[in-house]
């Protein structure tokens, strides 16, 4: 027996127990992780259908908590539950369910249609849990839904003829779609004011009878019931449960049937309801919104269907009316083919209106009674069955008449069928007058723009000559008569320019008994329907003109420019051989346009003489300002010397002298105020009123303001304040001027105001304008006066004309500096609690950055370390009186003063004692100051001799001039003597 030889095989190593935990544990984590971040709903249903897990998607998706999901049974969450059961067995039975689709019911109450695909897990053949994964396809199901409706009802609109044949089919095609049983149409009876059921479909299979009974009887108001709720709202409707809607009296029939959920919708046309319809389920069924949507849609787009059936409808019952009233209609109407433009049809309105016999007509096509240039317009539209009915407008057309004159006609139309023939009705209304009065108000309401666009008549007439030609005629002149009464050609116009040379060339001839002298003689129009050879001999200046005027002209009219009875020119109009001949209309029109003519040219004269008159009156106003404010200097260097006297003396009784020297004072300077404001009113309305044009910044006019009018608001205990709403700017503009009403505007608030505050605003506009607002806590205006505070002369509350208030000009000349700057002021205020004057500048004058403000010429900062004592002064004033008293003044503060009484004498003392100031009179006998100024900047000798110009003409051309001349300063007559005293020791004052 042989021996076996057996092996022994070495046991297979077992894994390391840790180390399969450990990679089981992070399978488990990953499918966790897995599990938790999907992007689909996941969940897990064991087999008694509760929920064992679910991830974040799904829970996101159906709005839920994990708690209020987790633990509960899958049908609450399902709209269809029964089937619920059946799937749970079969999974148990271990059958894949892929693709099922359901209806769940979300937290917030709304449906998601979802696609759950899920498979079962076992374990020792025992079914432990279905894994179910959910994804959301509502917008998917909808999209189907809303294509399904719409294509159901489109099928049912675009197959029937007839509303009564269309109303059942769209309820049955609506409701077997949404799966609702029943449903009702209701129309709008206008008459009545009432909704009328115009039909009821049902399910075959179920009984409504009671419902659909009630429904076909009854009527509804606006508010009554769900349809009068859908009437009066216009909005869609949904009852979940019409058994406990407090508003639904068809709810005892609704009972009987069992129905529970209704839904209606409006019909509407042209954003007006014109009926409803309503569908009923005995099903309760929560609201649904995509279905609302797709129902309003419906409305629309069904009202639109029965608007257009109607008005077919609407069409086919009148055609008839149409043909019986064709013949008799007024207006001239014909049917023609729309291809061969043939007439089929004329009545008797056509016949009367173009001559042609009917029997004529149908002979002819629309082409031979159109006017030539309309031939190129005919345009012939092409057959279109949807359009059928339409009507359109072709507009205005010029036709023809059989005798060969015109007319113009408005045309429309519309095409039809009758018969089997398809035709174009057109109605072809004479407008020839009613066109004619059109244009002629168009072109009188155009004339009248030009002559109102300017008051140089000259430029007017030229446009206006320009404006008549071709349409009032081929050729258009203006002649308007000089002082002397001789007739001056100021505008022509031709169709051919080249005949503007002719028209220029051969002015009226003032030997020929026609045209412009004629009617400048008699002042009556001449109307010349047809030129005769014999007028023309007697017109014409020479054979040349002759002949231009027998080649050219064939009728002409002339008309007086007339202003009242004063004949100021004419108007002569003239139609060359190619146009038509002037009639009695035309004469009408031209004498209406020859009136406005008149006016504008009287109007343009008047205002020539207004702007002379002011300026005279401007020139009048300055030299009699220096007259009187001459005597008024006199008054107060007077009663400056007597109050200095007086002032020594020591007595009692002078210091009634002294109050009556101060008021002379006052007095005096009110008065040259007052003469500084009449001249500025005067400059502004004369126009001659020139602003300069410079930039500046806004902060230093401020602070100037605000430094004059410090001491004024601290007797009051007035706190003066600035509030910036926006960086300071500059400004691009008069900068005196400006400062003037700013000037104006806070003295005005401070004098005014007793208590609090006053204060300077100052921001932007939305539109870049800059906004200065001076708002104070005074008294506040009357609202009665707020119209009149910017006229002149007014004050509230100043009757007695107390100066001390002011003379009421400064507000009216701060608005004219405001409107020649291209700015506004305006007031706001309110009684007891104040004002706020607002001055705007437009964008355009404002400056995104402030320019340096140069040195102001008043500074209390400065040192006085004035040069007086030694200084020399030369005095020329031609006043006697003003020449002594003022070289007494200058003399007491310790100057050495010369005088001389006119210009020659002053220059040659200037050359012989060589001053230091010259004191110089601007108006005075011989040579005036600017020449005297002018002579001494001219000598090498005194080019560096300071001049402060003395003048009572204060006017800006003045200054200007003065300062043009070469002088440093000047000082205003009557003179304040503190203010013309700093002013010597300022300009006498060391360099630095």
């Amino acid at each position: 027996m042989s021996s076996r030889k057996t092996s022994r095989r070495s046991p297979v190593e077992a894994p390391d127990r840790r180390e399969m935990e450990s990679a089981l544990r992070e399978s488990e984590q990953q499918l966790a992780d897995f599990f938790e971040n999907a992007s689909v709903g996941l969940h897990w249903v064991g087999p008694d259908g509760i929920i064992l897990r679910v991830n974040g998607a799904e829970l996101e998706m159906m709005g839920y908590e994990r708690d209020q999901y987790v633990g509960h049974h899958i049908a609450e969450f399902h709209v269809d539950a029964p089937v619920i059961e059946d799937i749970l067995q079969r999974l148990a039975r271990g059958e894949r369910i892929t693709g099922y689709e359901a209806r769940l019911r979300c937290k917030d109450g709304s449906i998601k249609h979802v696609r759950i695909d899920s498979s079962v897990y076992f374990k020792d053949r025992k079914f432990v849990h279905t894994r179910c994964f959910t994804r959301d396809v509502t917008e998917l199901r909808s999209a189907e839904f809303r294509q399904r409706m719409q294509f159901a009802v489109t099928r049912v609109l675009a197959e029937t003829a007839t509303l009564p044949d269309a109303f059942p089919r769209l309820l049955q095609a609506i409701c077997e779609t949404l799966g609702w049983d029943i449903g009702a149409i209701w129309m709008v009876d206008r008459a009545a004011n009432q909704l009328r059921c115009a039909t009821v479909w049902r399910e075959p299979t179920v009984d409504f009878a009671s419902f659909e009974r009630i429904s076909r009887d009854r009527e509804f108001s606006q508010g009554v019931g769900m349809p009068g709720r859908i009437w009066a709202s216009g909005k869609p409707t949904w009852i979940s449960s019409v058994l406990e809607d407090p508003n639904f009296p068809r709810s005892s029939a609704a009972s009987d049937h069992g129905i529970h959920a209704a839904c209606g919708f409006p019909i509407e046309s042209r954003g007006e309801v014109i009926g409803v319809i309503e569908f009923f389920s005995r099903e309760k069924r929560p609201p649904d919104a995509e279905l609302i949507k797709v129902l309003e849609d419906l409305g629309s787009r069904i009202g639109q269907f029965i608007e257009r059936k109607n008005a077919e409808q609407e069409f086919r019952d009148r055609e008839e009316s149409y043909r019986a009233l064709f013949d008799v209609n007024p207006v001239a109407m014909w049917l023609r083919d729309p291809e061969t433009l043939a007439f089929a049809s004329v009545n008797d309105a056509a016949v009367r209106q173009y001559g042609y016999s009917r029997e004529e007509f149908l002979q002819m096509t629309v082409r031979d009674i159109l006017a030539p240039e309309e031939l190129a317009a005919l345009v012939d539209f092409h057959w279109d069955p949807s359009n059928g009915i339409e009507p359109w407008n072709a507009g205005l057309r010029r036709h023809r008449r059989k005798d060969g004159s015109f007319l113009w006609v408005e045309v429309t139309g519309r095409d039809l069928v009758l018969g089997e023939r398809r035709l174009r009705l057109i109605l072809a209304n004479d407008v020839t007058e009613r066109k004619r009065v059109d244009d002629e108000h168009r072109f009188l309401a155009e004339a009248s723009a030009i002559l109102g666009s300017s008051l140089d008549s000259e430029t007017t007439l030229a446009k206006l000559a320009r404006r008549a030609v071709p349409e009032l005629g081929d050729w258009c002149v203006f002649d308007v008569v000089d002082r002397q009464g001789t007739p001056v050609r100021v505008a022509t116009a031709a169709a051919d320019r080249t005949d503007d040379e002719v028209l220029e060339r051969y002015p009226p001839n003032p030997n020929s008994p026609h045209g412009v002298y004629k009617v400048l003689r008699t002042g009556e129009s001449e109307l010349v329907p047809e030129v005769s050879e014999q007028m023309v001999s007697r017109v014409a200046w020479d054979a040349e003109h002759a002949q231009i005027l027998r080649n050219f002209v064939q009728s002409y009219l002339c008309v007086p420019l007339r202003a009242g009875n004063r004949v100021l020119g004419a108007m002569l109009l003239a139609r060359t051989k190619t146009s038509s001949r002037y009639s009695a209309q035309d004469l009408a029109l031209a004498e209406e346009v020859g009136r406005r003519a008149g006016l504008a040219v009287e109007n343009a004269r008047l205002y020539a003489e207004m702007r002379d008159a002011s300026a005279q009156k401007s020139r009048f106003l300055s030299a009699v300002s220096h007259d009187l404010r001459t005597p008024a200097n006199a008054i107060t260097l007077l009663s400056s010397l007597i109050r200095k006297e007086t002032e020594h003396m020591g007595a009692a009784e002078p210091n009634r002298l002294l109050e009556r020297c101060r008021r002379l004072e006052t007095a005096s300077s009110s008065f040259a105020d007052l003469l500084s404001d009449l001249l500025e009113i005067g400059s502004f309305d004369s126009g001659q009123k020139k602003l300069r044009e410079e930039d500046f910044a806004l902060s230093g006019v401020i602070e100037e303001t605000l430094e004059t009018c410090a001491a004024a608001a601290r007797e009051k205990d007035l706190r003066l304040r600035v509030r910036w709403d926006v960086t300071p700017p500059g400004i691009h503009g008069d900068r005196t001027e400006f400062s003037r009403v700013l000037m104006n505007l806070v003295s005005n608030a401070v004098k005014f105001t007793t208590r609090g505050f006053v204060r300077i605003e100052v921001s932007r506009t939305s539109d870049g304008d800059l906004q200065i607002g001076v708002r104070d806590t005074g008294p506040g205006i009357p609202p009665e006066h707020l119209s009149a505070v910017f006229s002149e002369f007014f004050q509230v509350q100043n009757d007695e004309r107390d100066r001390s208030k002011g003379s009421g000009l400064g507000l009216a000349i701060s608005r004219r500096i405001m409107h020649a700057l291209g700015g506004t002021l305006r007031v706001e205020s309110q009684i007891g609690v104040g004002s706020l004057f607002t001055a705007t500048l437009p964008a355009a004058r404002v400056l995104a950055t402030a320019p340096g403000d140069g040195e102001r010429l008043e500074d209390d900062a400065r040192p006085r370390d004035l040069l007086t004592n030694g200084a020399s002064v030369l005095l020329i004033d031609d006043d006697s009186t003003s020449r002594e008293a003022l070289t007494e003044l200058l003399e007491e503060e310790g100057f050495e003063v010369l005088s001389a009484a006119g210009g020659e004498e002053g220059l040659e003392a200037a050359r012989r004692h060589r001053p230091d100031l010259l004191l110089l009179d601007m108006m005075m006998p011989g040579i005036d100051g600017v020449e005297v100024i002018r002579r001494i900047r001219s000598e090498p000798g005194l080019q560096r001799l300071r001049i402060i110009a003395l003048t009572g003409d204060v006017t800006r051309a003045r200054l200007q001039n003065v300062f043009e001349a070469g002088a440093d300063r000047f000082v205003a007559k009557p003179f304040r003597i503190p203010e013309l005293l700093d002013s010597v020791r300022m300009i006498l004052r060391p360099a630095r």
